[in-house]
């Protein structure tokens, strides 16, 4: 299927552009700037981002469950999928990825990250260097506020 729609929702974090077709998302991306925008779902899968994302908001969510239609190398899916294991407010490092999936590949576990086409529902923020925050496509600042309103000691 080819995805034929957006949707643009509101979180504490900034404004997401959902690309989708009926049935699953082909991307969630972080907007650079800004929009004013009032949400009104068109369709049931629209209506269910929109409720998680409201509860993700309040706290109420912990865990996002949508269809994903994941696109990407082998190994790209193998570690977006790991990932999305990883419970809000805990982290884990890239090595930690790479043992699981019994990599060494740290690097392109890393570029993995930097290319996951769902920000916020595949919580690739969540992911940290052994010794500090390692990097994030959107920049520390923002990697930092998401680990610390999902209760991350930082």
């Amino acid at each position: 299927m080819t995805p034929n729609k957006e949707f643009l929702i509101h979180t504490m974090v900034g404004d997401f552009l959902v690309v989708h077709d009926e049935e699953e998302i082909f991307k969630c991306e972080l907007l650079k700037q800004e929009t004013i925008i009032n949400p009104i779902p068109t369709c049931t899968l629209e209506e269910q981002i929109l409720d998680q994302v409201e509860k993700y908001n309040s706290g109420e969510l912990k865990k996002f469950d949508l269809p994903l239609h994941f696109k990407g190398t082998p190994f790209q899916i193998k570690v977006w999928k790991q990932i999305l294991s990883i419970p809000c407010g805990k982290t884990i490092t890239y090595s930690d990825i790479a043992q699981k999936l019994k990599s060494r590949a740290y690097q392109a576990i890393g570029n993995s990250c930097g290319k996951n086409p769902f920000a916020l529902l595949v919580p690739c923020h969540r992911v940290k260097a052994k010794n500090g925050l390692g990097g994030f496509f959107y920049g520390l600042k923002l990697k930092k506020k998401w680990l610390e309103l999902e209760g991350v000691i930082l």
